[in-house]
């Protein structure tokens, strides 16, 4: 059966699985005047973060493409391999911030509230993305995975109530889930490639994965200063996940291709620190946008600061491949385009059109500057003006997904219950939101509660709506719900 799936495999990797993201009609904004881009927003708030998040891969192929030739390293950034670690880097790292997600909306807004239900179908979506990659090694596998890996998003859900309840039964109860899970999921990935993997190999790299997520969580939960960089440490271990269970599906299946040369790590870390960087961006702008303070507060800031820490961790991946001067320049140029997403956000928040603006059009000028920066230091490899396109649709897509934002968060009115005022208290040591504007209204649906995991699964696509409830396969998972 392997030898099937190897065809079926490489088809699909070949044939644009890397694509990812929320897929509905793209709205334009209008771009100003001294400027070409153009905002491409839906108003799905997380929704729009995957699409913005679904161009990295594609721009972490082009550059570690061209960054390969220059530096001449030894092995192929495109080949099948390559992209399966891509893919999954891309995916799971994905999965963590998307979590960070769902609970940074559960404790705003409320459980059984809609914008609980988008972030959900959000995580959802890239749950099914998740599963598809699965089943082309495996079809009759696939099923079963999605299953058992919406359970455990849906026992994380479960956590993040118990610890923003200070409720240590339920807490107890979804920690002892998710390691049934980790140890039944182990047995999955072994079966899955013949042996290749080992069982308590990757049972004890998905306790890793529990472990610094659910710190994470409670983190959420205290509100403390260190919030974001927990997560960002939750999504920097989904790297080595990657690729754990890239080389074993590779080395079982005879993918073409070394997921472990040079020219693929360096595709697979830009891949992971791109996606980073645009849910990062995200997760600052929700915070600016729902902390008591703004985008002036310490909340807003230490969220920035952590964004700021994704840069660094690239200017790194690109100076160990074109040297220190590059790393330096590099971390300049990239630092001022995020400047620019965070001056975009502020003056979003105020209704401020010509800050908006100004914004946009330095972001322009930034394409031209980061376009010329990667041709030369690629030595010509790249071509300049693909560069600057690429990155066109990555501030598009990010500043849509700030419009989004500030539709889905800021714009939507919190009521928090005066008998606890501090349960629903925001990400990051936030207590209240900012007065959402004269024009926002409460909705009059509400979306289905996370209470369990049967109510918890949300849509397999970006929809609003609700799928059937889920029983997860007892073959992957040590529970059911």
């Amino acid at each position: 059966m392997r030898r099937a799936a190897v065809g079926v495999l490489a088809l699909a990797l070949v044939t644009g699985l890397a694509g990812c993201g929320n897929s509905g009609p793209k709205i334009p904004i209008g771009a100003p005047a001294g400027s070409t881009i153009t905002p491409v927003s839906t108003g799905d708030t997380f929704g729009d973060l995957r699409t913005a998040a679904g161009h990295m891969p594609a721009e972490a192929l082009t550059l570690a493409t061209g960054i390969a030739k220059g530096a001449t390293l030894k092995g192929d950034p495109g080949s099948n391999s390559a992209e399966l670690r891509a893919r999954l880097t891309a995916l799971l790292t994905e999965h963590v911030y998307l979590t960070g997600a769902v609970v940074a909306t559960l404790y705003h807004f409320g459980d059984a509230t809609i914008p609980v239900q988008n972030a959900g179908n959000a995580l959802d979506a890239n749950a099914t993305d998740l599963a598809a990659v699965i089943g082309t090694v495996s079809p009759s596998k696939q099923s079963a995975f999605l299953d058992a890996w919406r359970a455990h998003d849906a026992d994380l859900a479960a956590y993040a109530k118990g610890a923003k309840a200070n409720d240590d039964t339920a807490k107890h109860t979804a920690s002892n889930n998710l390691l049934d899970y980790a140890k039944n999921a182990g047995q999955f990935f072994s079966d899955l490639t013949g042996g290749t993997l080992s069982a308590s190999g990757v049972q004890a790299d998905l306790v890793t994965h529990i472990s610094s997520l659910t710190v994470a969580i409670d983190a959420m939960a205290a509100g403390t200063p260190d919030v974001f960089t927990k997560l960002k440490t939750a999504a920097d271990h989904m790297a080595d996940s990657a690729q754990l269970i890239a080389s074993g599906i590779a080395r079982s299946a005879n993918v073409s291709g070394d997921s472990g040369s040079a020219p693929a790590k360096l595709r697979a870390d830009l891949t992971g620190l791109l996606t980073s960087h645009v849910y990062l961006t995200g997760l600052a702008v929700f915070t600016g946008y729902s902390a008591g303070g703004g985008t002036e507060s310490s909340a807003f800031s230490n969220a920035t600061d952590t964004l700021d820490t994704n840069s660094q961790d690239l200017a790194t991946v690109l100076g160990a491949a074109a040297g220190k001067e590059k790393q330096d320049a590099f971390l300049q140029l990239w630092r001022s385009h995020v400047d620019d997403f965070v001056a975009y956000a502020k003056a979003d928040a105020g209704n401020d059109t010509k800050g908006r603006n100004t914004a946009l059009s330095n972001l322009d000028a930034y394409l031209g500057s980061a376009g010329k920066f990667f041709a030369d230091l690629s030595g010509g490899a790249l071509n300049a003006n693909d560069v600057a396109t690429a990155l066109k649709d990555h501030v598009a897509t990010l500043a849509g997904a700030i419009d989004s934002l500030k539709t889905g968060v800021l714009n939507v009115p919190v009521v928090i219950p005066t008998s606890t005022p501090t349960d629903l208290a925001g990400l990051g040591g936030a207590t209240s939101s900012p007065s959402p504007s004269s024009s926002a209204s409460a909705s009059a649906t509400y979306a289905p509660s996370l209470s369990t995991p049967a109510s918890a699964t949300p849509s397999a696509s970006a929809s609003a709506t609700g799928s059937p409830s889920v029983k997860p396969s007892a073959s992957i998972t040590g529970h059911s719900h």
